[in-house]
Order: C-alpha cells, then structure tokens, then sequence
C-alpha cells in the first residue's frame, strides 16, 4: 500500500508536469516510475523491517493482544508518508525540485517557518494526511487481518511452519529491498538521473529518499566547513589577489556581479576540433616510456606524447579521483568532506565543459567503466552539460 501511495503522488507530479516532460519518449516515462519504485521500496522496507523481525519472532498468542500497537504504527505510517508527499507537492511546486538538503538548510529557520505557514494551506495538508491514513488503515485490517483463534493451530504445526517461511521470506526480500541494488553499491539519490530532463529526474527521485539520505550524510559529517580546517583570508582580500592573477591571463570585464569574469582572446578555428579527455585511475609514471619509465609499457601514450605536448609534472590538489574528476570537467578545487559531485547542491546550475561545448553546438558523451550511481556521477554529468552517460550496464 505505500508502494501505491508514493507511486500516486509520482503520477500526480508527472501529471502536473506534463507539459515540461512532452519530449520524453515512453521509454523513458516508464523508466522514470520503474527507477522511482526502486527508490520507494528502500523506504517502504527499512520501514517495515521492525515490524517483519516482530511478527516472525514473536509467538502467535501475542499477536492479538499486541494488535493495537501494531496498528497504530501502521497508521502512524501512513500518515507520516501521506503528509511528507502531500508537502512535497507543494515543495516541488515552489522549487522545482523534491524535498532535499534545502529542508535541512532553512527548514528550522523561524522566518521560514512563519511563510510556511501563511503560504501553504497546512490545516488542509494535515486532514488530508489523517483521511487518507484512516482509509488506509481500514484497508489493511480488511486485506490483512490480525485475528488470531485456535483454529489457525491445527496439529503439527504445519500452518504455524508455513507462516514462519513467508515471513522469512519477506524478510529476505525486504533485506534486498533496503539496499535497493543486488549490484556492488547500494542505491543513492543520483539513481533518479535518467534522462538530461531535469524535472523528469527529479519526479523519478523520492523526496522520502532525498532527505534521510541527506540527514545520514550530516550526521557522518561528510559536509565540513572548510573554514573550521583552515583559515581562510577575508573575501575582498581573496577578491583582490584572484583578480591581480587572473589579469595577467585576459581582460577583466569589471561589467557583472561577478568581479573576476575576464575576457580571454583566443585563436580563432574554421573547423570546430573533436575533445576527448581519458581519465585512467591508479595510473603510474612509473610504466610510461616518455617519462623514462621502466618497463615501457605505454607505447601509445609515447606516440602521442611525442605528437603533441607533455606536461610532465602534475601537482594534485586533492586525495581521490572524484575529485580530479570534478576538476577537470569544471575547475572545481576540493573541499573538506565528500567531493562537489557527491553534494545534492551540484546536481544542476554546474558550468562544465560539456555545457561550454554545448554552446557551441557540441554533442557531448561521457563514458565510465563502472556504476553510475558511485559518486552519484551520472546525476552530477547528466544534470550539467552532458547528453549521454554510458556506464558498466550499458556496455556489451
């Protein structure tokens, strides 16, 4: 039942919204639900987890004396998700975007508070959420009922058997379920990234998802100041030294809110030129015959290092590819904690290469030999600039 309820505020969103995603193909739109249901199924199962351990452990005499507990966490269930996902709408339809890192940022600020209020009708989201987890509940009771007699005892055992295997086994799929993934890696917010279509994207995550995500990230301390690791120089002093450099490599413009956006005059190309940029991890000078390594095992790498130019030396700023990665693609220096494609905040508005080539009518690719979701790489590409992400799956 909470499978069908988050899927029908998913159906609402993408109904609202039907104007914006018209260029997705049917392919797709289904893809949007089926990658959605994933998300859904990890909260509906850790959900019901506790619940599923009791009623396997606990003998049938307790379950009728328990039943109004279990009811009343079934209902707080309900109401909790319907009055989460009823918000949500009005969330998504003030931000464009399913509830988030936001709710953790300006969620607990009075002011904000005070708007929510006034701007959106919360007597009418809370009775909504009480209807709908009273009609829940008396769906349940009809679909599953707790009653236990003495008549479902019959001798041997076998009905009592019977119930404690379906029970395992529920266990074992909500277990596989609470992960999301029978891959190597478990399911992350980036898993919504399915197409380049923002608000598909984000109607195929789970707000639900989104946030405790975000809350287990915080409470792991993923996210550090960078100011409570290193002290950082005034903001009109580092303004000004940034300026003084960046005047040597071009024109500064002194005409937008942004006080280091220079003009650089380059050589100008009849033809536009093929990029291609290869990243290869863990891999050492050491075996590169151009940098006198020994063994040469890089004869290709020699031939176009003879061809073209070689930097030899290469002073790295952070610690894990992530984090080169990010650099390349967008000159973004590290931070303190997770690396930028990680942070929920980079998932769109990123400038990129890819969506510099773009204006110029570039088509742009990005291939990765693993899982998308590690790193949340394929929503941080597909969201800034890159039309197509190919990953582990999608080779032959």
């Amino acid at each position: 039942m909470l499978l069908v309820i988050f899927s029908g505020f998913r159906g609402w969103l993408f109904y609202e919204r039907t104007p914006e995603l018209r260029g997705l193909t049917w392919g797709q739109r289904l893809k949007l639900f089926w990658v959605g249901s994933h998300l859904d199924s990890v909260m509906v199962s850790r959900a019901i987890l506790i619940m599923i351990v009791f009623l396997l452990l606990a003998p049938g005499s307790w379950i009728a004396p328990l039943r109004p507990v279990i009811l009343t966490f079934s209902g707080a269930l309900f109401f909790l998700v319907i009055l989460f996902e009823t918000a949500g709408v009005y969330f998504f339809r003030f931000y464009d975007f399913r509830p988030n890192y936001l709710v953790f940022e300006h969620g607990f600020d009075v002011e904000v508070l005070q708007t929510v209020r006034k701007a959106y009708p919360v007597t009418r989201i809370v009775l909504s959420a009480t209807i709908g987890a009273v009609v829940c509940l008396f769906m349940l009771r009809q679909l599953a009922p707790l009653d236990v007699s003495k008549s479902t005892i019959m001798v041997s055992g076998y009905p009592v058997l019977w119930d404690h295997l379906w029970m395992l086994f529920l266990l074992f799929l909500a277990g596989i379920a609470s992960r999301g993934s029978l891959g190597r890696r478990p399911l992350n917010p980036s898993a919504g990234a399915v197409t380049t279509n923002r608000i598909a994207n984000e109607i195929a995550s789970s707000g639900v998802f989104n946030v405790l995500y975000e809350w287990n990230q915080q409470v792991k301390g993923s996210y550090q100041n960078l100011r409570s690791l290193i002290k950082t120089l005034p903001a009109h002093e580092a303004t000004n030294r940034a300026r003084r450099y960046l005047a040597a490599q071009g024109k500064l413009t002194d005409d937008s809110p942004n006080p280091l956006v220079r003009l650089v005059q380059g050589k100008e190309s009849n033809k536009p030129l093929n990029v291609v940029l290869v990243v290869m991890e863990s891999f050492t000078s050491r075996l590169v015959g151009a940098l006198d390594g020994c063994p040469a095992l890089t004869p290709e790498l020699d031939r176009l290092a003879s061809e073209g130019v070689l930097l030899e030396t290469c002073y790295a700023t952070g610690e894990r590819t992530i984090q080169g990665l990010e650099a390349l693609v967008s000159s973004f220096p590290p931070l303190p904690g997770v690396g930028v494609v990680r942070r929920p905040q980079a998932r769109t508005g990123f400038t990129t290469l890819a969506s510099l080539l773009k204006e110029s009518g570039y088509s742009t690719l990005f291939l990765y030999g693993g899982q998308g979701i590690f790193d949340h790489m394929r929503a941080f590409y597909l969201g800034n600039g890159f039309d197509l992400f190919i990953e582990e799956k999608d080779f032959e």
